[in-house]
């Protein structure tokens, strides 16, 4: 990667792959990422940032960015967006914040968000849990989510499998 920056070259991927390789990376990371358009509403989310920060029913695209985030004191949710109005910078640089979890915990994390280099006015951020407990409240929603997607008989073979597992375990 080069340093400070993107790489810009994409030898070996076609041009069609370009959006399947953004969406397994993202599927992939366990850091919570959002993309969001220079009028706050959010583009673009994989589902760490689904679990790590509220929404509504729908998801997280579509939404105020704002919403995710604890604003300032003087901020208006109703105004058109600012990014002042976002508790951290928009020039790459590290923030910790304290954040309400999807399911009403609260995390810490390190936030960093910058622009992404491109015709229209589009904004990349990218969330992580700043200690072993946040990272542990992390791993457990991302568990829960991949559980309740697992058909009930990959859920009973999963059952299984930990029974004799532990049955081993007993053995030895």
């Amino acid at each position: 990667m080069a340093q400070g920056g993107i790489v810009r070259r994409l030898d070996g991927i076609g041009e069609k792959s370009v959006g399947g390789t953004l969406a397994t990376l993202l599927s992939l990371t366990s850091d919570a990422v959002i993309a969001f358009d220079g009028l706050g509403r959010v583009l673009l989310s994989n589902d760490t940032a689904a679990l790590v920060f509220p929404h509504p029913s729908g998801g997280l695209v579509g939404c105020d960015v704002r919403s995710c985030f604890p604003l300032s004191e003087d901020a208006d949710p109703d105004a058109p967006f600012c990014p002042d109005d976002l508790p951290f910078p928009m020039d790459g640089s590290s923030k910790q914040l304290v954040c309400q979890a999807g399911d009403g915990s609260t995390l810490d994390l390190t936030v960093r968000c910058d622009r992404v280099p491109s015709a229209g006015e589009t904004y990349l951020l990218v969330a992580v849990a700043s200690d072993a407990a946040a990272q542990a409240v992390v791993f457990h929603l991302r568990g829960a989510i991949r559980w309740r997607s697992l058909g009930v008989l990959e859920q009973v073979k999963m059952r299984t499998w930990m029974k004799e597992l532990r049955a081993k375990s007993v053995r030895t």
